[in-house]
This record gives structure tokens, sequence and C-alpha cells, in this order.
């Protein structure tokens, strides 16, 4: 995809989710995304077979930012910790209260990119899971494939348990605490 193109998709990935957190986004239609990144609704169906596919796409805008990031960990532990907070942080400040909308949207689509292996995402945490292993910090039982999953889907049932009890608490806070419960689980304390 030459630049044009990504900047194009990414232009219409910013003004979804940016609709999508301000007005909802069963209200935010194709032709109000299209206004909002100033493209043609043609651009739009040149980039994206659906608004579905948006949302899906969506989740690459965090992946993105991890690409940025340089892995330079000092404990591999803390830093998967990091990326776990930072991602939920991400939807929690990119999507806010219609995050319930955006994973209905997920549900019911087709292509599941937010939950594939192959994203950055996942990648990370894998890598510094590994890295833990190396340092001889897993308990015995586990392997980093299985601690990743594991953590991402935990991940992801706070912030779907923070939807379904209608935003009422700080999911941040609680995954920062829990988290700390889980690693203590998978992972000797070398210190």
């Amino acid at each position: 995809m030459d630049n044009v193109s990504k900047n194009t998709q990414e232009k219409i990935i910013e003004a979804a989710l940016y609709l999508a957190k301000n007005e909802g986004w069963k209200d935010t239609t194709i032709r109000r995304i299209c206004k909002e990144a100033g493209v043609s609704i043609g651009s739009f169906y040149h980039h994206f077979k659906s608004k579905q596919e948006v949302v899906n796409k969506s989740f690459m805008v965090f992946d993105n930012t991890l690409l940025k990031e340089c892995i330079d960990c000092t404990s591999p532990i803390d830093e998967a910790k990091n990326l776990l907070i930072k991602q939920a942080e991400f939807i929690v400040n990119e999507a806010g209260m219609v995050t319930a909308e955006y994973y209905a949207t997920l549900l019911q689509g087709e292509e599941k990119l937010a939950a594939s292996p192959n994203r950055v995402y996942y990648k990370k945490i894998l890598f510094h899971i590994e890295k833990a292993q190396e340092d001889g910090l897993i308990r015995d039982g586990f392997s980093p494939k299985y601690i990743s999953k594991f953590l991402i889907k935990f991940n992801r049932g706070c912030i779907i348990d923070w939807c379904l009890n209608e935003y009422s608490y700080d999911v941040l806070k609680s995954i920062d605490k829990e988290l700390d419960m889980i690693i203590s689980l998978f992972f000797v304390d070398k210190k």
C-alpha cells in the first residue's frame, strides 16, 4: 500500500473513531465518516468494504503506535504488563463509552483482526513473555504462548466487564491491580 492510500485509510479510521466517540457508533454513517475525513464515498469503498471493516481495522491504530516504540525493557514482565495497560488505556481513551458498541460490531463481523495472533500487540506481549522465560521467571508448567494468550484474554474480559457494568468503575486501576495478582500466578519473584 502506498503512502497516499495508507494516509487515506488512516484518515478514515481516525474520523470514524472520532465520530463514534462523540456521536456513538450506531449513529455514525459512512457519509458522515467521509465528510469528517475529507474523502469521497468512493474513496471510502476503495479502502473498506463496510463500516464494520473500519471498526475491525481501528484496533490496528493501537498496533501502529507500538511499531514506533523500541523494545528496551528492564523487566520483561513489567513491559508485558505495561503493554496490556496501554492497550486498555487506548480503548478507554479512544472509544470511551461506545466500547460496547465496538465489541458488538466486532462480534457480528466475519473478520476478527482485533483477536488475531498476528497483531503487533500480540507479538510484543509474546516477545516479553519469551524474554521472561529466558530469564527463568516463568513458573513450571506454563508456556509463553499460553501466558500471552491468557493475559490478552484477561485484558479483553476486563474491558467487556467494564462495558457490562456501564463504565461505572475505573477499569484501568482495576486491570493494574488484578494483573499483579495474575502475574504472581505465572511468574517467580526473583527480586
